[in-house]
């Protein structure tokens, strides 16, 4: 029996560090591939652990980090139960609250469920338990510092051979993926996750266990460390140190080095910042005023030792231009600070238990006030994401995953510093602490704590160091072990538990299979192949669909590819349309809306208008685009790009349905501009110029820069006065930023209004201002007068990259060839790695010398 316990403890341990180390690779854990692989790897290792769990006559505690994660699964369970009020009926505090009175009944029947999307709570409360799962073996399997460090190097290892894999990549043009088809983004060093934020959060998982390590390899050798400051005493100190560090220190040394240039490599400027604090404050907190000097050495070391590296790597300049920018307000910071403020609203309506783990990207949609068409799927900020997504239960609940074990470590780093306790438990007690303050701080910045690659490698970290801390002398007792029953009824639901997820997993990645297909389908050129592909993968999603109805991946397909084949008809039944060239050149322009201008134009030709109309009302009934809209509607009332495109459809139809659908996308994306600004040209040219107008002004609320494009649809529908009259600019301002998005029927109508609201400065203008008067003056052609005002720009703002930059373009669109390479020459001065610079220079030269 006992050799079979050892058996199955081993085979339980591979498995938890198995997985933990696959899930990286594979888009960072984001795909349902990839949480398929974490459940799987957690059964697998929990079923070997009650195999020995049962023929084990001493069981260890649960570790204390399964507590939180737990209340999380509760949290998700709640969530997926049925209630009577629909969601959107209880958002009270939602931009257009009122509108949810209007919207249609669903379902009178069924009963909806307390998530935003019953699908992606499913996968979040499926990977919490397998969390679960996996915390609990590690806490069984790693409670020796044997096993502890065997641990710690099999995460280094991981660690290690992913950055230098990104980090070789830097050099390279191919992408670094498993499998390049589930790839739909644009190239970085960092391809096996979403985005190199992600990495670096993972990496510092990562450079805390490559710390542990060497701590580890350090004390356990009793390498001689300096202890005083003195000098010759302090360097003769530090050149033992060097001379006796042994192969596996040098090789843990050399994983900190990289994993930290791993790191810069990424550019997230909050990992660096980060992970740097962390490094000092746990050397720091370990070391009494006695090895203070030792530990201050160690810092210094370390960073010599990264800045050798990065400079050798060429990666010193990225470290210092994305920590420059930090002196200036990065860019974007004000619109995501706006996305917080307006998604910390639906917390009004849904304290308690949140609208929806993973339902984030769908649920704060109807309290976004001004972010115009930018989707955020994610809020960037773990501790916003979760109060929002799981109330304030499940944000207690995921700060608790972190506190204890970092009190924990901090009480044995205390004892450490006054030798009460041995070098292993000091060493690894640096690695939760390490590990739970880059947590902490990353989660400020991105979201993928939450994520399975940093999440599960977490947990393992955070289960394993109590375990260790109880097997140790003086520290048994803190916690009460299970009995054998209790612990394998706790392991078994568990492992049962997980199981029963996995083949919903395997069905969500085929439906998102399906939507990466549609990604690259949509990125060739347009060909009959293609239209003929689509097709085969709208019937492919569909049976995907009747494995996982509510999959809004796989809706959202459904949904793209009947816009898609829409078009197609509309391109077919166009006279002159004979080749896959012609379809692609016409493409762009045969949108619902685009559809809809081009029979409305066909006012002298009544007939012939007419039967459009009627064609393309049947080719909507038929394509069944609203139909479909209605059934997502009752497994996700929030998924707003489905609405979206049937109301746009049904409008340009005039499907009696429209007005409904257009009510719904109103409530669901009030900040959608541009989506509600096309939905209103629908109601102008349908003859309802007062529900166009309220339209409009929500439009043009969500994003002013639409004014141009509001005026050019009421020019389109032969409405222009009407439009100049409600919507017309009222200030220099208005005008200018109304002219970037004006069609050319009312362009020099804005130019004229822009150049009677001008005003000529007496002083410095504002740097607006400025920068509106050199757009006015390109736009409408007039290069003298840019020149002249771009040099009193100058003038005010001699150091402005941008104004010499605008008056080097300006001087060569004037032919003034030797006036354009001097404020060349003077951009390069002020930022000497400009590119168009240097191009600007090279190809003045080259046109001075042929002359």
């Amino acid at each position: 029996m006992s050799r079979f316990v050892r058996v199955a403890d081993a085979g339980a341990a591979v498995a938890v560090l198995a997985t933990v180390c696959a899930v990286p690779w594979i888009h960072g854990g984001t795909i349902p591939l990839a949480r398929a692989v974490l459940l799987v790897g957690a059964v697998a290792a929990g079923s070997l652990s009650l195999a020995a769990c049962l023929l084990r006559p001493r069981q260890t505690a649960f570790p204390t980090v399964a507590f939180p994660l737990g209340a999380i699964v509760a949290v998700g369970v709640i969530q997926l139960l049925p209630v009577h009020a629909p969601l959107v009926r209880q958002m009270v505090h939602a931009v257009q609250a009122d509108l949810r009175h209007e919207l249609p009944e669903t379902s009178d029947e069924q009963l909806a469920v307390r998530t935003a999307s019953a699908a992606d709570t499913r996968l979040v409360t499926a990977q919490f338990m397998a969390l679960m799962l996996l915390a609990a073996v590690a806490a069984e399997q790693f409670r020796s510092v044997r096993a502890a460090a065997a641990a710690l190097v099999v995460c280094t290892a991981n660690a290690v051979v992913l950055s230098t894999a990104a980090l070789g990549q830097m050099f390279r043009s191919e992408l670094l993926l498993i499998r390049s088809e589930w790839w739909t983004g644009d190239g970085h060093p960092f391809g096996t996750f979403v985005n190199p934020n992600n990495a670096a959060g993972w990496l510092g998982l990562g450079l805390a266990c490559a710390v542990g390590l060497l701590i580890l390899l350090v004390r356990e050798r009793h390498v001689p460390m300096p202890l005083s400051v003195s000098g010759s005493s302090l360097r003769q100190r530090m050149l033992q140190s060097v001379v006796g560090l042994t192969g596996g220190q040098v090789a843990a040394a050399f994983a900190v080095v990289l994993i930290a240039c791993a790191i810069v490599a990424t550019r997230s400027r909050g990992a660096m910042l980060v992970c740097a604090a962390a490094f000092v404050i746990v050397f720091m907190a370990r070391s009494d005023r006695r090895r203070l000097p030792g530990a201050a050495a160690a810092v210094v070391a370390a960073a010599v030792s990264v800045i050798g590296l990065m400079w050798f790597l060429n990666l010193s300049r990225i470290a210092t231009v994305e920590l420059g920018t930090l002196l200036n307000e990065p860019s974007g910071v004000s619109r995501r600070l706006q996305h917080w403020r307006d998604s910390l609203e639906s917390v009004r309506d849904f304290p308690v238990f949140g609208t929806g783990l993973g339902a984030y990207r769908y649920a704060t949609l109807p309290y976004q006030s001004r972010n115009g068409e930018l989707w955020f799927r994610n809020a960037d900020n773990q501790y916003v994401e979760f109060l929002v997504e799981a109330g304030i239960v499940g944000l207690l609940a995921f700060l608790m995953t972190g506190m204890p074990v970092l009190f924990q470590s901090i009480r044995v780093l205390r004892r450490a510093v006054s030798g009460g306790i041995d070098s292993g438990m000091e060493s690894l007690a640096v690695v939760p602490a390490f590990a739970v303050l880059i947590q902490a701080g990353m989660a400020l910045f991105d979201y993928g704590g939450a994520l399975p690659a940093a999440s599960s490698l977490f947990v393992i970290l955070a289960a394993m160091f109590p375990s260790v801390v109880e097997e140790r002398a003086g520290y048994q007792g803190e916690r009460a072990a299970p009995g054998r029953l209790a612990k394998a009824g706790m392991l078994a639901a568990l492992t049962i538990g997980t199981g029963t997820f996995v083949f919903d997993h395997l069905a969500a990645q085929r439906c998102y299979a399906d939507a990466i297909q549609l990604v690259h389908i949509a990125q060739q050129p347009l060909s009959q192949e293609l239209l003929d592909a689509r097709r085969r993968l709208l019937q492919a999603t569909q049976v995907h669909l009747e494995d996982r109805p509510d999959d809004l991946e796989a809706h959202e397909t459904i949904s793209r590819l009947k816009d898609d084949l829409l078009r197609s008809q509309f391109l077919r039944g166009l006279p002159g349309v004979t080749d896959a060239a012609v379809m692609e050149r016409l493409w762009p322009a045969t949108g619902s809306l685009a559809v809809r201008r081009r029979i409305d134009s066909l006012s002298d030709q009544p007939e012939l208008q007419q039967h459009l109309r009627n064609v393309l009302a049947e080719q909507v009934r038929r394509s069944g685009i609203v139909e479909h809209c209605h059934r997502v509607i009752l497994a996700a009332p929030l998924a707003a790009p489905v609405v979206r495109r049937a109301a746009l459809w049904a409008g340009a139809a005039r499907d009696p349905a429209a007005a409904g659908l257009v009510t719904r996308c109103r409530f669901l994306e009030p900040a959608g501009g541009r989506t509600v600004m096309q939905l209103a040209e629908l109601a102008l040219r349908d003859g309802r110029p007062e529900a166009a107008e309220a339209l409009f002004r929500q439009a043009l609320e969500a994003e002013a820069g639409l004014r141009g494009a509001i005026l050019t649809a009421y020019s389109l529908a032969g409405q222009e006065d009407a439009g100049f009259s409600l919507f017309g600019p009222e200030t220099y301002e208005d005008a200018v930023v109304a002219m970037r998005e004006a069609g050319r029927s009312v362009l020099q109508r804005l130019a004229q209004i822009a150049a009677d609201r001008w005003q000529e400065p007496d002083s410095a203008p504002s740097i607006r201002t400025q920068h509106l008067r050199a757009e006015h003056l390109q736009t409408v052609g007039r290069w003298e007068q840019r020149a002249a005002w771009l040099e009193r720009c100058v003038q005010w703002n001699p150091d402005s990259v941008f104004f010499h930059t605008q008056l080097a373009v300006n001087h060569r669109q004037l032919g003034r060839l030797s006036q354009s390479l001097a404020e060349w020459r003077e951009v390069l001065r002020l930022k000497p790695d400009d590119r168009s610079a240097q191009r600007g220079i090279s190809e003045l030269k080259r046109l001075l010398k042929d002359d």
